[in-house]
């Protein structure tokens, strides 16, 4: 073993450059290899927590230049009602708005402005959340 270490620390000493060289590129490729894996784990697992992932569609409006998953509720509520095959349906508002609500903590009120969508009361039949705190119908208005 003494021996192998002996020449380790010689050829660091000759090759001062080349080492250092040869220890940034590995540091640089495996730092890249460890965000593209990050990054493909996100892509795989995005929205996959939800229960009967695989059974979630989102319903868009195709026409010549694009599509837009704006569907009037009318519409969308006659598409859930005419298939026995769709379980469950939610409509929610793309256009958030801006709420403005209080906490109360130990008698100090906390307050909170936060981007807010609408959604129907159906929405939590479809997808699932973990609630932290409180029961699931407090979200309902």
């Amino acid at each position: 073993m003494r021996p192998i270490i002996r020449n380790l620390v010689s050829v660091i000493r000759r090759f001062k450059l080349a080492v250092a060289l040869n220890i940034l590129g590995l540091s640089v490729a495996f730092a890249a290899f460890m965000l593209i894996m990050i990054q493909l784990n996100y892509d795989y697992g995005f929205d996959r927590f939800h229960k009967d992932y695989d059974k979630i569609f989102r319903m868009e409006t195709s026409w010549d230049k694009g599509s837009v998953a704006v569907i009037s509720r009318p519409l969308a509520e006659h598409f859930f009602e005419s298939s026995p095959h769709i379980l469950a349906g939610a409509i929610c508002n793309p256009w958030g708005e801006e709420a403005f609500f209080h906490v109360e903590n130990n008698g100090a009120r906390n307050y909170f402005r936060e981007n807010a969508i609408w959604v129907a009361p159906e929405f939590l039949d479809v997808f699932t959340f973990d609630i932290v705190e409180g029961v699931e119908n407090a979200l309902i208005i």
